[in-house]
């Protein structure tokens, strides 16, 4: 038996612009949402920059139809402004999530079955290292994630799935 899709729908979050917004897909789209942190180093930059290699494969108008956002899982140093112009290195319009409350927070990515760890540090430190799931989620106009796609998900499957969900 097929377990059912993950129902998100109920995940609302603070965007960079301080609004509560719905974790969903706009109506006719899909949103790719990844749970990731600026200063990473290495897993985030280059699954972000898979994804966006993968809509410069896609139909113009396909692409045009599906939107990327990232849920920041460091809060703390990725502030609304750095995490906007990071996301906007990769794609135009990303929506970006920072939500301030550590608890809020655990909650929201728990929803997504996603964790992380922060290795301890004093306030106003900024060099410490961040652990975190790294998965991508296809998430449709209901709240319900699709796919999910693993850290080095090959980039023509993203295409493959991402033709099929929008077909």
């Amino acid at each position: 038996m097929q377990e059912p899709n993950l129902d998100v729908s109920d995940v609302e979050m603070p965007t960079t612009e301080g609004d509560e917004m719905a974790i969903a897909a706009a109506p006719g789209q899909l949103l790719v949402v990844y749970f990731g942190f600026t200063y990473c180093p290495d897993i985030c930059p280059t699954t972000l920059s898979t994804v966006a290699r993968a809509l410069d494969e896609l139909d113009p108008d396909d692409a045009a139809r599906v939107r990327v956002g990232m849920v920041t899982v460091d809060p703390e140093r990725d502030t609304a402004d750095g995490l906007e112009a990071y996301l906007a290195g990769f794609f135009d319009d990303p929506l970006a999530w920072r939500e301030p409350d550590p608890g809020e927070l655990l909650r929201d990515a728990e929803q997504f079955g996603v964790s992380y760890q922060i290795e301890a540090h004093e306030l106003g430190e900024t060099d410490y290292d961040v652990g975190h799931t790294p998965l991508l989620f296809v998430i449709d106009d209901t709240g319900t994630v699709r796919v999910q796609w693993p850290e080095g998900f090959e980039r023509a499957a993203m295409v493959d799935d991402l033709e099929l969900l929008l077909s």
